[in-house]
């Protein structure tokens, strides 16, 4: 069965199924459903039959040159009738392709009402386009059985830019306020835990300090423990406005002093964070 073919030769025996695969000099190549444009990187289209038809899948992608010139043999290989959808990525059995395709789709459509917009003519041009990808996004969803995510579904026709980036921005902002809520309650039950010796964590915005059980060392958040009689020393010289960058505690040597934070090593303390070990220790 023949595998190698001529440049101008291999995208029609691609679209024709006249091999399981074949390849060529100018690094186009076809291995089953799918052609590519120098490696499996670039899948160029993929054929696939949805729901008893005949669907070309088609990388809307560029990459170079060379292969925009791949790219314009297979289009011409394909049949004048046949189905064929843009996407971003070849459609496969993961969730994640779909959601990838979906907010491609969706994009277009954005960005064509975006130049709508800002066109001073050609306005009907730029709104077929986005019709197009609307009746795109149907088609593909409704291929696969992909429900659209609320937030991107969008009416080609009754669709505000401005709103929707305004939307877009206040989700964006609830968003980090929820993220921050969580991070702090996260950040506030680890110290808990730490602080009552249970467990190490690297979660903290600084690190923290404790005494071990027969109170001669100190062990950070990041599991290290060093001799408490150097900590006290330099933490003396430190309130005394003694430089001590340079100085080790153990093997770790302390970089910088502010006014609010010591670090030493890979270690970032608040000062204040040394001072509540330095009160904790017994007389």
């Amino acid at each position: 069965m023949k595998t190698t073919y001529k440049t101008h030769e291999i995208a029609h025996a691609w679209a024709y199924d006249e091999s399981p695969r074949g390849k060529c000099s100018s690094n186009i190549f076809f291995d089953g459903a799918t052609i590519y444009s120098y490696g499996t990187h670039f899948p160029i289209c993929k054929k696939m039959e949805v729901k008893g038809q005949l669907y070309y899948f088609w990388n809307d992608r560029t990459y170079s040159p060379s292969t925009s010139k791949h790219q314009s043999y297979v289009r011409q290989a394909i049949p004048d009738k046949a189905n064929i959808i843009k996407v971003s990525v070849m459609p496969d059995n993961w969730p994640e392709t779909h959601k990838r395709n979906i907010k491609y789709f969706a994009g277009r459509i954005i960005r064509a009402k975006e130049l709508e917009q800002k066109a001073k003519g050609k306005k009907d041009d730029y709104r077929r386009d986005a019709r197009i990808a609307s009746h795109e996004l149907q088609r593909y969803c409704d291929l696969f059985d992909v429900i659209v995510p609320e937030s991107l579904l969008i009416d080609p026709d009754n669709f505000d830019v401005n709103k929707y980036y305004a939307d877009m921005a206040a989700r964006k902002l609830t968003e980090i306020q929820l993220q921050i809520k969580r991070n702090k309650a996260k950040i506030k039950e680890e110290t808990k835990k730490f602080r009552s010796g249970l467990n190490f964590s690297n979660c903290f915005p600084f690190d923290l300090l404790r005494l071990s059980d027969d109170c001669t060392m100190v062990e950070t958040s990041q599991r290290v423990k060093v001799d408490i009689r150097p900590v006290k020393m330099l933490w003396c010289m430190i309130q005394q406005g003694i430089n001590v960058v340079g100085r080790h505690i153990g093997k770790y040597e302390i970089k910088e002093v502010t006014k609010k934070t010591i670090r030493v090593g890979c270690h970032n303390f608040e000062r204040k964070e040394v001072l509540r070990l330095i009160n904790s220790i017994p007389l």
